[in-house]
């Protein structure tokens, strides 16, 4: 296939303006807020956001005129990148913001629901500081691991961050996680309690450590066993189970 040279100058074109690692350009979205002044903005937030997700985002602020102020409100789909212009303000007590900013992540094929993300931020005043302008970047990705956590961040700069979900998680008394709680789950658990008895190291993984933990003091023990066999019990009976 070949191209005229007035086609190839504008596809460069294109090349140069495009972001670095990014076919788009960043979305810009409009906020919520009655009062929002574009020419008191002075700063951005970017939120790129991995392929296969879909994220909602809500920004609040904190100021003399209100506690938990909506701000922005908005649906976002994964493999693009959002945009939301920011009012700088004073940092005094009668003209200040604390910009909150909630980021919360699904996944179409997962039914796990980490926590959403949380950041709060302020942004100088731009008619103190004519030359200030500052955006603060948020680095979306996903994996399938348990840690405990619904996240993790990383800082990569003072004004980025990366925000790593975690989608795989632990289901009480599931611990050979087939999708159900059985005597099976009991056994494993007392296996697990007599190595640990023994002095040997032990054999689950965290993600079975949590499914394990019945009682929440942090171990894996008889204890756990006996309500998993308690619970899988009420099961079987047909009467409804409970941890308590």
């Amino acid at each position: 296939m070949k191209f005229s040279k007035t086609a190839a100058a504008v596809m460069a074109a294109m090349l140069f303006v495009m972001p670095a690692g990014s076919a788009y350009a960043a979305e810009s979205q409009q906020p919520v807020f009655e009062y929002f002044n574009k020419n008191d903005v002075n700063g951005t937030i970017v939120i790129d956001l991995p392929d296969d997700v879909e994220a909602h985002v809500e920004i609040t602020f904190d100021s003399p005129e209100g506690v938990g102020e909506p701000y922005y409100v908005t649906e976002c789909t994964g493999g693009f990148e959002y945009s939301f212009d920011i009012e700088g303000r004073d940092n005094t007590a009668d003209d200040y913001r604390f910009y909150n900013l909630s980021i919360s992540l699904s996944k179409s094929n997962s039914t796990a629901s980490p926590e959403p993300f949380m950041d709060r931020i302020t942004v100088p005043d731009g008619n103190d500081n004519p030359d200030s302008y500052v955006t603060y970047k948020y680095t979306i990705e996903a994996d399938e691991e348990y840690t405990g956590k619904s996240w993790d961040t990383f800082s990569v700069t003072d004004t980025e961050k990366k925000v790593l979900f975690h989608f795989e998680t632990a289901t009480l008394g599931d611990v050979n996680d087939d999708g159900k709680v059985s005597a099976i789950d009991a056994s494993m658990v007392l296996s697990e309690y007599a190595e640990l008895s023994s002095g040997n190291e032990p054999c689950f993984t965290p993600k079975q450590i949590a499914a394990a933990d019945i009682d929440g003091n942090g171990k894996t023990d008889a204890s756990d066993a006996s309500k998993i066999l308690r619970y899988y019990a009420d099961l079987s009976a047909g009467d409804e189970p409970s941890w308590d």
